[in-house]
């Protein structure tokens, strides 16, 4: 029984994970214009190439430096998340500079053949001069580290499709379109499935943006949260007049036309032609004006000295009588209206249609 429970422990042993260690130099240099971690010194464990790849800070100009202490590496290191497991040595700050320009081969004499201790031909001298020159050592450019907050184009899609399920019900009920400029992403893993906008963290539409996000993996379930910065611009869906009117024209079909507006704060009122046809415009409007129900009214269907027919009935029978309106008037509008013949009676009536009207009292 005790050598099959040492047996278990050796195979169980090794499941468990080291810390990653970070040795820190006391003096480190860039190789690029951005310092990642790597760049501080040593790092080993079972998380190190997730860590060493992380940005720290845009490189120092030429000549300039730039010191991290420990207490700063670790907040660095939990605002991403990879603080668990994390050990520090060596170090308890490092000072990052960046690395000088190899300098310039020199045309020393000493790299130049000398024609009275060599066999070669001048032509071959020459060519001998020539390679000479070239620097011994080929000088490879760094390879720039990818930003961790740098946005990729399957991330840059997704967040515009989020963005766009986000307007539409920022904006339910009217059309919307939105122009997005993505400055910065910042998650910490890239393997996901599909990409949700969560909330707003700072900022508003239009303008500057922060938002929450959550990933998702294949199946559905979480992957990873992360925030995300951009530049939003949003569009609406604007009724517009299509043609230039006066005041007292009456609205018809075709004098409404609908085009996307920059949205500055104010939404557009939800005005359709159905809503619209009939109405009178209160003031002279140009076209391609984004209309407001204040600048329409109810116009009057009957004007004064207008013939109005009265109705007037009950069971079985209806009675007409041809009148002149006193007053005008819009429809359901109660007017006085004076009888043709030579009794010259008025009556109440309400008005039901474009010279009609229905008896409501006789006058005298």
């Amino acid at each position: 029984m005790k050598k099959f429970l040492a047996l278990l422990l050796t195979f169980v042993a090794p499941v468990a994970f080291a810390d990653t260690v970070i040795t820190l130099a006391e003096v480190a240099t860039a190789g690029s214009e951005y310092i990642c971690f790597a760049d501080l010194g040593a790092i080993s464990g079972d998380h190190a190439t997730l860590v060493s790849k992380q940005f720290l800070a845009p490189a120092p100009a030429r000549g300039g430096q730039k010191t991290f202490t420990r207490p700063e590496l670790r907040d660095r290191l939990r605002t991403l998340g990879l603080d668990r497991d994390v050990v520090f040595a060596g170090s308890d700050k490092v000072c990052v500079t960046v690395a000088a320009r190899p300098s310039a081969p020199t045309g020393s004499s000493a790299n130049k053949p000398n024609p009275a201790t060599t066999n070669l031909p001048t032509k071959a001298l020459a060519t001998a001069a020539k390679s000479t020159a070239k620097p011994a050592i080929a000088v490879i450019p760094a390879q720039r580290p990818q930003r961790p907050d740098a946005v990729d184009a399957k991330t840059e899609k997704a967040l515009k499709k989020s963005l766009d399920q986000f307007i539409d019900n920022e904006f339910s009920g009217i059309e919307a379109r939105a122009k997005i400029d993505v400055r910065r992403v910042t998650m910490t893993r890239k393997d996901y499935e599909t990409l949700e906008i969560t909330g707003v963290r700072q900022g508003r539409i239009p303008g500057r943006l922060v938002v929450d996000l959550t990933t998702y993996d294949g199946q559905g379930n979480l992957s990873d949260y992360g925030t995300a910065e951009m530049f939003v611009e949003v569009e609406l869906s604007t009724p517009v007049l299509a043609r230039s009117m006066n005041a007292g024209d009456i609205i018809g079909d075709g004098d409404i036309a609908m085009q996307f507006e920059k949205y500055a704060g104010t939404r557009p009122e939800r005005l359709t032609l159905a809503s619209l046809r009939g109405r009178e415009c209160r003031r002279a409007l140009r076209a391609g004006t984004p209309l407001s129900a204040a600048d329409f009214g109810t116009p009057e269907i009957v004007k004064k000295s207008d013939e109005v027919i009265v109705r007037a009935g009950g069971d079985g029978f209806v009675i007409e009588e041809r009148t002149v309106a006193v007053g005008g008037g819009k429809v359901g509008d109660y007017i006085t209206v004076q009888s043709v013949g030579d009794s010259k009676r008025t009556y109440k009536v309400r008005l039901t249609g474009r010279g009609t009207a229905e008896l409501v009292r006789s006058g005298n």
